[in-house]
C-alpha cells in the first residue's frame, strides 16, 4: 500500500482595519474551482500606579516541534451541540495550550476551528472522537454542527454589506490532480463550507503548487498573509491541502481622534517601561468592572463586530488567561452597560510568524490524526485510492493591526494531510497602560474572531 500524508491547509485572514477610505465539478474526479466568493481635549495622565509585586516569570517554549511525552493530560472539554458555544470553548483551550515565547500573542480561533471541522467531515473512528473533544463538539448527528458552520459563514458575509466594514470569506481544497476523491467528502465540504476542488500537480511541481496555494491565500488576505505554506511545506507524499481563507476590514463606530494620541509609558510583565502612542477619546461604551478586572467593548462601523479588552491590574493578566473560559467570557459581557468612558488604548501591530500547531493540538489530546497507521481518514479518498492518510501540518498565522481609524488583522492556518469631554456624569477612566487581553467578536453569536494579549504594543 502506497502511504500518503494529507497535508491540509486552511487560511484565514480577518482585518478589522480602518478603512482609507463556489461551486465544483459533481463527481470523483478532481475539478478546477471557480473564484472564492467574497463579500468582503487631553486627558490627565493618572497618578504612576504603585511598585508591583516580582513579575511572574513564564518558562514556555518557541519550539513549536519539541517533543509532547511530559506534556500534561488534555484539559477537560464540555461537547456542545452548538457550533459558537464549541467555538469560544476551544478558543481558550487552544490559546493556552499554543506556546509562545513572545510578550504578545493572537491567534483565530475561528479560522482553527473552521479548517479542523473540514477535516473532521473525513474522519472516523478515534480519529474523529479525539479531534471532536479537542474541538469541544459532540458528534451527535442530530447536533448539525456543520450546517451550523454554514449559517454562521454566510452569517459574517453578510457583515460586507454595511458601510465601513469589507468583508471576505472563502474556503477551498487543493486535491493532487492524479488521484480521486470521495464524492460524498467534496460533496459535503462544497454544501456546507462552500470549499470547491481545485487540482493541482502536488507531487510533480510542488514548488508551482505551493505558489499557486500561497497566491490564493494571499489574494484573500490582502496580502497580509503573503506565505501561508513555508518552503518545503509540499512534496511527493502531498495529498490534499484545505485552506479557509478570510478578510475583515473595519472602521471603530467611534473612532479615536488622531490630534489627541500622545506618547505615554507603557508597563510590561517583567517591569520595564516603553513608551507607545496611545490613543484617546471619552465616547459612551459598554463597560463594567469584575473582581478588579475592567471591560470594555469597543464596536465596529454597523454594530454586528467589536474588540473587547480585558485590563487586569499589573501582574493580574496570567490569572486571566489561566481561568477564563466561554461560559465566563459570556458571564462577564452581560455584566456590560453603556457608560461614559474616558478610553485610553494603544496603537499596537502584532505580526507573529507561521506556526505548526500539531504539538498544540497534541495537548488537546489529539494523537491518531497525526498517526499514519492509526489515523481513519477514509472517507476522504476515492475507493479506487490505496493510500493511508494522516495530517502532518497545521499551518497557522495571523496579523493584526489597531489605530485610530480601526482594527486591520489577518489570519492564516494550514493543515498539511474621539471626542471631548461633554456634559453629564464623570467618565470611568480605562487607561491601557499595562498588558492586556483582547477579542474580537461577533456580537450576535459572541463567535470569537481573533484571541490575544498585548505585553508590548511597541
Amino acid at each position: 500500500m502506497l502511504t500518503r500524508y494529507l497535508p491540509i491547509t486552511i487560511a484565514l485572514s480577518l482585518a478589522l482595519a480602518a478603512c482609507q477610505t463556489p461551486e465544483s465539478t459533481e463527481g470523483s474526479a478532481p475539478a478546477e474551482a471557480q473564484e472564492p466568493e467574497a463579500s468582503v481635549a487631553e486627558i490627565d495622565e493618572p497618578d504612576e500606579p504603585g511598585e508591583p509585586d516580582e513579575p511572574t516569570e513564564t518558562t514556555e517554549t518557541d519550539d513549536p516541534t519539541e517533543a509532547m511525552a511530559d506534556h500534561p493530560d488534555p484539559p477537560e472539554t464540555t461537547a456542545h451541540t452548538d457550533c459558537i458555544a464549541a467555538l469560544n470553548d476551544f478558543a481558550f483551550h487552544i490559546y493556552r495550550a499554543q506556546t509562545t515565547a513572545e510578550p504578545n500573542k493572537v491567534i483565530s480561533p475561528a479560522s482553527i476551528a473552521l479548517a479542523m471541522n473540514m477535516v473532521l467531515l473525513g474522519a472516523g473512528g478515534n480519529t474523529a472522537d479525539e479531534l471532536a473533544t479537542a474541538l469541544s463538539i459532540s458528534l451527535d448527528p442530530d447536533a448539525d454542527l456543520h450546517g451550523c458552520w454554514q449559517r454562521t459563514r454566510h452569517r459574517w458575509i453578510a457583515f460586507d454589506d454595511h458601510s465601513g466594514v469589507e468583508f471576505a470569506i472563502a474556503n477551498r481544497l487543493f486535491g493532487e490532480e492524479t488521484l480521486t476523491f470521495s464524492d460524498d467528502y467534496i460533496g459535503r465540504a462544497r454544501d456546507h463550507y462552500d470549499a470547491p476542488l481545485q487540482s493541482l500537480p502536488l507531487r510533480a511541481d510542488s514548488e508551482a503548487s505551493r505558489s499557486t496555494i500561497n497566491s490564493w491565500v494571499a489574494e484573500i488576505t490582502r496580502d497580509r498573509i503573503p506565505e501561508i505554506l513555508p518552503p518545503r511545506s509540499i512534496d511527493r507524499d502531498t495529498t490534499l491541502v484545505l485552506v479557509n481563507a478570510m478578510y475583515l476590514l473595519a472602521d471603530w463606530q467611534h473612532q479615536f481622534p488622531p490630534n489627541r494620541t500622545r506618547d505615554q509609558r507603557f508597563r510590561r510583565t517583567d517591569g520595564s517601561r516603553i513608551s507607545v502612542p496611545m490613543m484617546s477619546q471619552v465616547e459612551d461604551f459598554p463597560y463594567t468592572e469584575v473582581d478588579g478586572v475592567q471591560v470594555l467593548e469597543l464596536p465596529y462601523e454597523g454594530g454586528d463586530l467589536s474588540m473587547v479588552i480585558l485590563l487586569p491590574h499589573w501582574g493580574g493578566l496570567d490569572d486571566i488567561e489561566a481561568e477564563l473560559t466561554g461560559d465566563g467570557l459570556n458571564n462577564v459581557l452581560e455584566e456590560l452597560s453603556d457608560r461614559k468612558v474616558s478610553v485610553q488604548f494603544p496603537r499596537f501591530k502584532l505580526e507573529p510568524p507561521v506556526v505548526d500547531l500539531i504539538q498544540t493540538f497534541r495537548a488537546l489530546g489529539v494523537r491518531d490524526l497525526f498517526d499514519l497507521g492509526r489515523a481513519d481518514l477514509s472517507a476522504i479518498l476515492g475507493d479506487d485510492v490505496d493510500e493511508a492518510l494522516a495530517v502532518d501540518a497545521i499551518y497557522h498565522q495571523t496579523f493584526i493591526e489597531v489605530d485610530e481609524e480601526g482594527t486591520e488583522a489577518a489570519a492564516a492556518t494550514a493543515v498539511t494531510t474621539a471626542r471631548g469631554i461633554s456634559s453629564g456624569p464623570t467618565p470611568v477612566h480605562f487607561r491601557a497602560d499595562r498588558p492586556f487581553l483582547f477579542l474580537i467578536r461577533d456580537r450576535s453569536s459572541g463567535a470569537i474572531l481573533f484571541l490575544g494579549r498585548v505585553d508590548d504594543p511597541s
